[in-house]
């Protein structure tokens, strides 16, 4: 609702809100013009069926469409479906910035930081890393379990158990979901692993001359 302050109306709003209309102000007085929007008068359509999506043969399940013209199987049991494969996936946390916007967060979650607090009061003995045979048949397994496509690779290497580090024993897709940036580490690491023996041996072989 607007207040009013000395006889003019003052509309409330939120500090995104107030950012974007200072900026949009801004760039119209510093002569920039931006594309206005406007809304389209054609209805969304479905990408699966190519069809008008209107709510009668659609719904909307945390982000992924149901499309009753093309599935073979109900809302209940696609849902239900889904349910148990969002496991095999992961599902990011998202940090909210001061301007608003959302970026997935980097950070450790709750039961992140519980693993290592446990591990912290209760040190694990160490163990030896399995060959990578090994856990690739375990994450096959595993994936067969869950209900999922043994053929599908990003189902098979989330299932895949780290061997190494804070998180040593929990599948990729955990590691994923609960400390991202942690995972970024492990595929930096696993990506430069090359360069890493490529400079190796090319400083080794300075040090020989």
């Amino acid at each position: 609702m607007p207040s009013v302050e000395g006889g003019a109306a003052v509309i409330a709003h939120s500090q995104s809100q107030f950012y974007y209309i200072k900026r949009k102000q801004d760039k119209e007085l510093s002569g920039v013009k931006s594309r206005k929007y406007t809304r389209s008068a054609n209805p969304i359509v479905c990408g699966t069926c190519g069809q008008p999506r209107d709510a009668s043969l659609h719904k909307q399940y945390f982000g992924n469409w149901y499309c009753k013209s093309t599935q073979t199987e109900t809302f209940e049991e696609w849902r239900e479906n889904f349910k148990k494969m969002s496991c095999l996936l992961p599902q990011f946390h998202d940090h909210l910035l001061p301007n608003g916007s959302k970026v997935p967060r980097l950070g450790y979650t709750e039961e992140a930081r519980e693993v290592l607090r446990l591990r912290k009061a209760n040190p694990p003995s160490k163990t030896t890393c399995l060959f990578p045979a090994v856990v690739r048949q375990k994450a096959i397994e595993a994936v067969t379990k869950l209900g999922g496509d043994r053929n599908n690779e990003l189902h098979v290497l989330g299932q895949h158990e780290i061997q190494f580090g804070a998180f040593s024993g929990k599948t990729f897709v955990w590691v994923l979901t609960n400390a991202l940036g942690y995972a970024g580490f492990i595929v930096d690491k696993v990506v430069n692993i090359d360069k890493e023996k490529e400079t190796e041996t090319a400083l080794s072989k300075k040090q020989s001359l």
